[in-house]
């Protein structure tokens, strides 16, 4: 019994290495895939009327790349033209040039904002951010979709996620979308990164071994910086579960850009957001920011016992978990009111937390009722 418990221990060490190992490599081919891509993604931010945008292809050649959407009726292509290092804007069979300014965060990664100079009203509605080494929309087609943020040991030393990750993991009629972190944070010249020839900016992950996963083949894999991946569905509810890290950082940023893709479609639609405290790992600071008032970080203290959301929260004391559901609550109002408010008529948002309850209701200036379900879940 012993020499078959043994046996039996060591095939399941066997299995985990083999599948780390598989990990690793499909995420390198992750990597090496968007070395060198880019692409634009474009919101409708501006404007009192509500369009319909919808990301259709993202190509390149040897001399430029090409990102196409359509907003209503109207076909849209922006063009990189690397020989010349300008980028067009093409729509009705015209062309518009584009400024593109480079900015950073407080974190060191680069983005590069488009501003079209033309005056046509449809132009002047969309925001645009050129991205480079980043993934194109991650398109959901189940009701129910698990999402695992970043799941190396940088974020996760003890793998504290592991359990609850490999659970939700194993449940075939859920979609599966893994969002990969990566360590280029150089400020690449945009003709030379997409080249190949600017050797300082690379995008890779071996700083951070990948923690303990059998991940299905069918599970997409996303790079995904602080969790920017913007998301794409047509499903009249949704149901999301988060698991990973960090809850206050990567995962708030995924977040948002589900209820981006909430309001971006048909009007009277539902999005359910499900955090498995004990599957998602948090971070000292987080999201900081005057106009969120207080920020949503945890103290040392708090991180005593381990990083889980779950432990995090046992430690906290009522008043500190009132301060950061209602600062993350806050947050998600902010981000409808600031950057989609001509998307909607009306946004309820209906938020459960930990000795945590509260609904309310962000009015904006478009057509469609729509409702945001926020859940900690153990």
């Amino acid at each position: 019994m012993r020499n078959l418990s043994m046996a039996t221990l060591a095939l399941m060490f066997t299995n985990l290495s083999f599948a780390d190992a598989r990990f690793t490599e499909r995420q390198h081919q992750q990597f090496t895939k968007i070395q060198n891509t880019a692409f634009v993604k474009c919101i409708v931010n501006k404007g009192g009327t509500k369009q319909d945008i919808r990301f259709k292809s993202n190509r390149s050649t040897d001399k430029a790349f090409i990102t196409e959407y359509q907003i209503d009726e109207t076909d849209i292509s922006f063009i990189y033209d690397i020989e010349r290092d300008r980028l067009l804007t093409k729509m009705n069979g015209f062309y518009y040039k584009n400024e593109v300014e480079k900015e950073k965060d407080d974190n060191g990664y680069v983005y590069y904002q488009v501003s079209s100079l033309t005056q046509s009203a449809l132009l002047q509605n969309l925001d645009c951010q050129l991205m480079l080494g980043r993934e194109t929309f991650q398109k959901i087609v189940e009701d129910q979709v698990h999402i695992n943020v970043h799941p190396h040991r940088g974020y996760d030393p003890a793998g504290e996620t592991v359990e609850l990750t490999q659970q939700l993991l194993n449940d075939p009629s859920m979609d599966q979308v893994i969002l990969l972190e990566y360590q280029g944070r150089s400020e690449p010249d945009l003709k030379e990164f997409l080249t190949g020839e600017d050797r300082d900016f690379k995008l890779g992950y071996e700083g951070f071994p990948v923690i303990d996963l059998i991940v299905p083949e069918e599970a997409s894999l996303k790079v995904a910086p602080t969790g920017r991946t913007p998301f794409d569905y047509d499903l009249e509810k949704l149901e999301v579960f988060y698991t990973g890290g960090t809850h206050n950082y990567c995962m708030w940023n995924s977040s948002m850009r589900l209820i981006d893709a909430l309001v971006a479609k048909k009007d009277n639609r539902e999005l359910t957001i499900n955090y498995i405290k004990e599957g998602i790992v948090v971070q000292a600071a987080g999201i900081l920011g005057s106009r969120w008032r207080s920020p949503i970080g945890t103290s040392r203290s708090d991180r005593k016992f381990g990083n889980s959301l779950a432990k995090v929260f046992s430690q906290m004391s009522e008043k500190r978990k009132q301060k950061y559901h209602s600062a993350y609550l806050a947050s998600m109002r902010i981000h409808l009111q600031q950057q989609k408010l001509n998307m909607f008529s009306k946004v309820t948002i209906n938020y459960t937390g930990d000795e945590f309850a509260q609904s309310i209701e962000v009015e904006g200036t478009g057509s469609g009722e729509y409702t945001l379900n926020i859940n900690y879940i153990e």
